[in-house]
């Protein structure tokens, strides 16, 4: 029992000398036990303020976001939202209809799996179920 005493006052006290040591894997290399050990004494002494990391910056504009946690680079509001929609632009592409001729945008992967399933590129691609059923009369009609 008094060991885990002494050793909770020494690892507050060299972690109070020392503020810029942050992770607890460093402190627990320094002091010669577990990582496990340390993190159970910081959870009841809360020795190591984990939220003091430094701080944030945008990685497309350069800007101060805030104070970071683990990482140094994300992006704001501005720059994450442009980000996105360069994300869903990037997974689309514009087809064509090949009963009505209107241009209409489709999902990558379902443009892809309309592919795999023996439609030649370029034909056979609908805008609406209404298109689809047109070109169904047209090539099948009505059997008797």
């Amino acid at each position: 029992m008094e060991k885990r005493e002494t050793t909770r006052l020494r690892l507050g006290a060299y972690a109070q000398e020392h503020p810029e040591i942050v992770k607890m894997t460093e402190l627990a290399a320094i002091m010669g036990i577990t990582y496990q050990r340390v993190q159970q004494i910081n959870a009841s002494e809360h020795f190591i303020n984990l939220r003091q990391r430094g701080d944030l910056f945008c990685r497309d504009c350069h800007c101060l976001v805030g104070q970071g946690l683990f990482q140094t680079e994300t992006r704001c509001e501005d720059c994450h939202g442009k980000y996105i929609q360069q994300l869903k632009d990037k997974n689309k592409i514009t087809v064509t209809c090949s009963i009505c001729g209107k241009s209409f945008i489709l999902l990558l992967s379902d443009y892809r799996s309309r592919l795999k399933s023996k439609i030649r590129e370029g034909e056979d691609l609908y805008c609406s179920r209404r298109c689809w059923g047109k070109y169904v009369g047209k090539h099948y009609g009505r059997r008797r």
